[in-house]
């Protein structure tokens, strides 16, 4: 009964959430005030999730639905507020957080080929940039398909360009050899 309840509970957090977000006309999450409904909303679902007897199956759910929000996100803010509920869930559960790791980065989901997104989780530190950088090289080189090349040259111009950059040079040098040997072999994209 108690599991029910609490993913009920959770749900119409998450819904509430999505539907502020929705209206929010703040661009970042430190501009919101401390009675604001959404810093609200980012206070309870961790503590809903750590409270619970069943947490790591509270917290996992509740990071996948997270998960799913963030990559359909469309704001600065929605991305840096899922991102925060992300890092505050995966820091109740040491199973939540390799499990939202393990998918974030081994997962050749072309759902995830979202830049912002995935320069946020490497921000964030959600991602580790050097483990993603091995990962997305051998998406890059295992068929050159079009849709990874093109969403890794624009995710490595993205890090390499903020400022301060998200990550190094270093970092990502294995996702640059990829790149450059897709256009050595003339399968560059536009990007």
């Amino acid at each position: 009964m108690e599991l029910s309840l609490t993913h009920s509970f959770r749900q119409a957090l998450v819904s509430d959430l999505e539907k502020y977000l929705a209206t929010e006309s703040a661009s970042a999450l430190a501009r919101l005030g401390p009675e604001n409904d959404i810093r609200q909303i980012l206070q309870q679902i961790p503590l809903i999730a750590a409270g619970s007897a069943h947490r790591d199956e509270t917290a996992l759910g509740c990071s996948q639905k997270i998960v799913q929000l963030l990559y359909r996100s469309e704001t600065a803010l929605a991305r840096e507020v899922y991102v925060f509920l992300l890092e505050r869930l995966c820091s109740i559960s040491v199973k939540v957080a390799k499990e939202v790791t393990a998918w974030l980065v081994y997962a050749e989901d072309e759902r995830k080929f979202n830049v912002p997104v995935t320069t946020a989780l490497v921000q964030a530190r959600l991602i580790n940039a050097a483990e993603l950088d091995v990962q997305l090289a051998k998406f890059v080189t295992r068929e050159y398909r079009p849709s990874v090349v093109d969403f890794a040259a624009r995710l490595v111009a993205e890090c390499l360009m903020e400022v301060p950059p998200v990550a190094s040079r270093e970092q990502l040098a294995n996702s640059l050899g990829a790149l450059g040997e897709a256009t050595r072999l003339g399968k560059g994209t536009e990007m």
